[in-house]
């Protein structure tokens, strides 16, 4: 439920497997094998928030694979994997949902996770491209060459490399959105110059006729 949380990861199709594999790895590992009853697992904000999300999981609309978390179409999962009472939702990872499905037209603020998979980076520039301007870009690669071309070849708000959200947490970096993420920055030095105006002033010496600028020329 952040403003720069992943709304979706493209992933290259021949390492997708492995990725989502990671994925409910490190789910297990943060919260256990049922995530609802794990004291470090956080709430939805509010009721409307998660009747939104539950719509935005509905299998009829995304038509996507579920890897896991929660599956509108097995019977029973409402019960295990959605909690109205305490506003929890199981973290959900979706692989290839349907494009123009409300998972990946929309801002999701939850525990879900689209994962679109994608021939190469070329193709995944591409898609980034295609859509609104993000606030926030992340890029994982060991390969520096790989790591700059994604950040040159896309427009962003900001941008990180190897982790998501810390750079928003360094001082010394700007931070605001582009186009359709916003417009603007601020933190430090960027965040005086943001919330202060500027005001241009020009001294003209009171003996100045102004010739050359009054007719006759």
């Amino acid at each position: 439920q952040f403003c720069v949380a992943p709304d979706y990861v493209l992933v290259e199709r021949s390492v997708k497997d492995i990725f989502v594999e990671e994925c409910i790895h490190a789910i297990k590992s943060f919260f256990g094998e049922n995530p609802l009853a794990s004291s470090s697992y956080s709430r939805i904000v509010n009721e409307r928030h998660f009747n939104r999300l539950k719509t935005m999981l509905d299998a009829r609309d995304h038509e996507g694979h579920v890897a896991v978390g929660f599956n509108s179409e097995i019977e029973g999962d409402t019960n295990l994997k959605l909690d109205i009472e305490n506003l929890q939702i199981s973290p959900t990872i979706i692989v290839d949902p349907k494009q123009g499905s409300l998972l990946l037209n929309e801002e999701i603020f939850g525990p879900i996770l689209p994962v679109v998979s994608v021939e190469n980076v070329d193709v995944a520039v591409e898609y980034v491209n295609s859509r609104p301007t993000p606030l926030a870009l992340y890029v994982f690669s060991k390969s520096k060459a790989t790591l700059d071309d994604v950040i040159n070849r896309t427009k962003s708000g900001g941008a990180c490399a190897n982790d998501c959200i810390v750079h928003m947490l360094n001082e010394s970096l700007p931070f605001g959105g582009c186009g359709e993420s916003g417009f603007g920055n601020y933190h430090g030095e960027y965040g005086f110059k943001a919330f202060s105006h500027e005001k241009g002033c020009m001294f003209v010496d009171s003996e100045d006729t102004g010739e050359g600028r009054y007719p006759p020329y």
